[in-house]
């Protein structure tokens, strides 16, 4: 859940923490800020991350080469070149052994084994096998997925519902997603059927009901 009553803001090229009146809580002495999500943000002293509360207090000592904003109680975080998920007292929760990972999403985890990419569990268990190219967080139980340069979505069993054939593709909301062919954009539905055909260059995030479009004539 992300605070939004406090933002990270740049100063005199470090990172503090601003609330809705723009007034700085937190005092700017970070390289480097997250959002708060779950009670804790993400910030980078000295080529190094670690986790702060609202007061800008260190929960979790920077220690680590690289970290994600905590989801659903863990964070991924990179130690010698090797992604894990830590609590929130930093304590691995799943060791670093991971070649790459995201953050937790509906249960399931985007994790790296080698070239490929599959989804891991909160217990470590590989859930759905590394075959894909690349791979990306679920959503709305979906998950867009990558083969052969081509983007199509999966269920968690890893079955494909929706068949890689677009050249790009974003997350499902509200129960759309927006896909990309032959650079147009257009939006599909969760049977992959086609909601908006590709035909516009840039289409905007629906807000109650309606989107802006861009088409570029010659």
């Amino acid at each position: 859940m992300l605070l939004f009553n406090v933002y990270p803001a740049f100063s005199n090229l470090k990172y503090g923490y601003i609330d809705k009146a723009g007034k700085y809580i937190i005092e700017p002495k970070f390289d480097e800020a997250w959002y708060f999500t779950e009670g804790l943000a993400a910030v980078e002293v000295n080529h190094k991350y670690g986790y702060i509360d609202k007061t800008g207090r260190f929960i979790i000592k920077p220690k680590f080469e690289a970290a994600e904003p905590f989801s659903e109680e863990l964070a991924c975080v990179r130690l010698d070149d090797k992604y894990g998920y830590i609590d929130k007292t930093g304590k691995f929760i799943l060791q670093p052994e991971f070649n790459g990972a995201q953050s937790f999403s509906e249960g399931l985890a985007v994790a790296q084994k080698g070239e490929e990419y599959g989804y891991i569990d909160k217990t470590g268990k590989s859930v759905i096998e590394p075959k894909f190219d690349g791979a990306e967080d679920f959503s709305e139980g979906l998950a867009k997925v990558c083969i052969e340069q081509k983007y199509g979505y999966i269920n968690k069993t890893g079955r494909i519902l929706i068949e890689p054939k677009f050249d790009g593709a974003e997350d499902f909301s509200e129960g759309w997603a927006k896909i990309i062919l032959e650079d147009k954009v257009g939006y599909i539905d969760k049977t992959g059927k086609v909601i908006i055909e590709p035909k516009f260059h840039w289409i905007s995030v629906f807000s109650e009901g309606l989107a802006c479009v861009s088409i570029i004539t010659q």
